[in-house]
């Protein structure tokens, strides 16, 4: 297939070049893309490294999650790269809430009306750029499965807004 394709040239790529980042991050979209989760994340941390991605190193104000207890923790998750990354990533908070945790989430107020309709969060940040309060832990959303098990993503249930859905039923198309 051209998935197997894609994956032989990645590897062709980066046994010439092992430090090849670029490489390194495509193939990670592949895997992440053909379900191999596990390997996939492993080559996704090369995006720190490819200056042409232009992802900026993890620098969290607060303590940064290491997979402990987070019962009773609140635990901030910072948005990392485009929407779909985001909503991609975000499956596996559903871990986390059922772990005890208060969740707020950090990132594009275009997600918001979204993400409040999942139930999920506690509390939806405007103000990504805020240090947070004393006591929150924080984690990017790429990091979530790395920390959570890579291998089983949960589900995120998304819902449209009612009264777009309504609005949209009103519309005739010619």
């Amino acid at each position: 297939s051209r998935v197997d394709d894609a994956i032989r040239w990645f590897e062709r790529a980066i046994a010439a070049k092992p430090d090849y980042a670029r490489a390194h991050w495509n193939l990670s979209l592949v895997l992440l893309g053909n379900g191999d989760f596990g390997r996939g994340l492993d080559e996704f941390e090369w995006r720190f490294r490819d200056p042409s991605l232009q992802i900026p190193a993890r620098q969290l104000p607060g303590p940064l999650w290491d997979g402990s207890d987070l019962n009773g923790h609140t635990i901030l998750l910072h948005a990392e790269q485009g929407l779909g990354d985001i909503l991609f990533f975000l499956r596996w908070a559903a871990s986390l809430k059922s772990s005890g945790a208060r969740l707020t989430f950090s990132g594009d107020v275009r997600l918001h009306p979204m993400l409040q309709r999942t139930q999920l969060f506690d509390a939806l940040d405007a103000t990504p750029e805020a240090p947070p309060p004393p006591g929150v832990i924080e984690i990017l959303t790429a990091d979530l499965p790395t920390i959570v098990d890579p291998e089983c993503p949960p589900s995120l249930h998304l819902a449209a807004d009612p009264a777009l859905i309504d609005a949209l039923r009103l519309v005739r198309l010619p």
